[in-house]
């Protein structure tokens, strides 16, 4: 049974392993709804996955998401969501015994993942003011005004 159960979360994690955070998102909404087990774990679950998916939608496509120092924290995150993932479904068609055994391992892989979704919820203002700010240096970088300008500008000010 624990060869089967084994290969199982195998299988699973292969087929995740393509799927990017915002798949990840999606389909860990739509597990927590049919869940039997676990229900209000995997409701909070669910509501940070929730704020991460909105957080993924407001930068989507942004050049933020292709540089390496975002990269690396996006891809962590996609190791958690996985985590997560493998977690709701776990709750999907546990049996009472199984959780009658497992249950505190079970409860503390919740408190782990909601942890580390909780790290990753806590980067994305760090990532947001370092993009800000970059783009706040291209402007000030890219707007140079005439010598003349300044002057005229300095003696307004005086």
């Amino acid at each position: 049974m624990a060869l089967l159960n084994g290969l199982g979360q195998a299988a699973t994690i292969a087929q995740l392993s393509g799927l990017d955070a915002f798949g990840l998102t999606s389909m860990i909404m739509k597990a927590v709804h049919t869940v039997r087990r676990n229900k209000k774990a995997c409701k909070q679950l669910e509501q940070r996955v929730q704020m991460i998916a909105d957080l993924l939608q407001s930068i989507e496509g942004s050049e933020m998401m292709q540089r390496p120092e975002t990269r690396r924290p996006l891809n962590g995150l996609e190791h958690t969501l996985r985590r997560a993932y493998i977690l709701v479904t776990s709750c999907q068609n546990s049996r009472n015994i199984y959780l009658f055994f497992y249950g505190e391992k079970l409860a503390n892989k919740f408190s782990e993942v909601q942890n580390s979704i909780d790290f990753y919820l806590q980067l994305f203002p760090v990532l947001s003011h370092i993009d800000t700010t970059r783009l706040l240096v291209r402007i000030l970088n890219g707007v140079h005004p005439p010598q003349n300008e300044v002057i005229f500008l300095s003696f307004l000010f005086i």
